[in-house]
C-alpha cells in the first residue's frame, strides 16, 4: 500500500509553472484537436505556446526547488526503477517530478519545440491578422497543377523543403496529442496509487489526499 499522505496535503508548484503548464496544455489540445492549420488562430495559439515553453525553460534555469531544471530526476536508472514500482503497484513520493514525470515533461517540450519551429517555416506571413493569408496545409492540395508551370529547380528546392517541414509539424503535433494523453493516464495513475489528487497541486497549489 502507498505511504499515507497527511490529509492537509503539501505544497504543489509555484504560480509561473502552473501558468505555462495550463497554456502549453490547452495549446496542444485547442491546436491539434479542434482548429485547422494555418488559420490565424492555430498561428497565434502557436505563439503563445511557445512563448510559454521558452518562459517556462527560462524559469527552470533560475527557480528555486523542485521547479529547477537542474532538479529533475533524468537519469536513466531513476526512470526504471520508477518503473517498476508502477509496475509493482507501488508509489513514492516526490516534491517535483517524478523521473518518468520528468522525461515526459522533457518530451513534450522537445516536440512543442519541434511543431512552433516548422510551423515558423511554413508560415509565409508570421503575423497573420485575417484568415485571408495563406494556409499551408493546403500547399499539397491546391497548387499541384500550378507547381508543373512553375521553374523546376525553384520548384524543387522550396517545394522539397516545405514537405519535409509540414510533415515533421504534423508528426510533432500528433506525438504532442499522444504524449499528453499519456501524461494525463499517468498522472490519474500515480494519483489513485498515493492517495493524492497530483493534479489539483497543478490548479491550486495543494497537493490533497484524495478520498478513498
Amino acid at each position: 500500500m502507498p505511504a499515507p499522505v497527511r490529509p492537509g496535503g503539501r505544497r504543489g508548484w509555484d504560480p509561473l509553472v502552473r501558468l505555462t503548464h495550463w497554456t502549453i496544455a490547452l495549446a496542444i489540445l485547442v491546436n491539434g484537436a479542434l482548429l485547422r492549420d494555418g488559420t490565424v488562430a492555430h498561428v497565434w495559439i502557436g505563439y503563445a505556446a511557445l512563448s510559454a515553453l521558452i518562459l517556462r525553460l527560462l524559469w527552470g534555469l533560475i527557480a528555486p526547488g523542485p521547479a529547477a531544471l537542474a532538479e529533475m530526476p533524468l537519469a536513466p536508472s531513476r526512470a526504471l526503477a520508477h518503473l517498476r514500482d508502477l509496475v509493482a503497484w507501488r508509489w513514492h513520493d516526490s516534491p517535483g517530478h517524478t523521473p518518468l514525470g520528468a522525461w515526459m515533461a522533457v518530451a513534450i517540450w522537445s516536440l512543442l519545440a519541434v511543431t512552433a519551429v516548422t510551423g515558423l517555416v511554413l508560415e509565409a506571413d508570421p503575423f497573420p491578422d485575417d484568415d485571408t493569408h495563406h494556409a499551408w496545409s493546403d500547399y499539397r492540395y491546391d497548387h499541384d497543377d500550378d507547381e508543373e508551370d512553375e521553374d523546376d529547380d525553384a520548384h524543387e528546392t522550396g517545394g522539397a523543403g516545405a514537405e519535409v517541414a509540414e510533415d515533421l509539424h504534423e508528426a510533432a503535433a500528433t506525438g504532442l496529442l499522444i504524449l499528453a494523453a499519456l501524461h494525463v493516464a499517468g498522472v490519474g495513475l500515480e494519483s489513485r496509487l498515493s492517495g493524492v489528487n497530483l493534479a489539483k497541486g497543478m490548479i491550486f497549489n495543494r497537493r490533497e489526499r484524495t478520498k478513498r
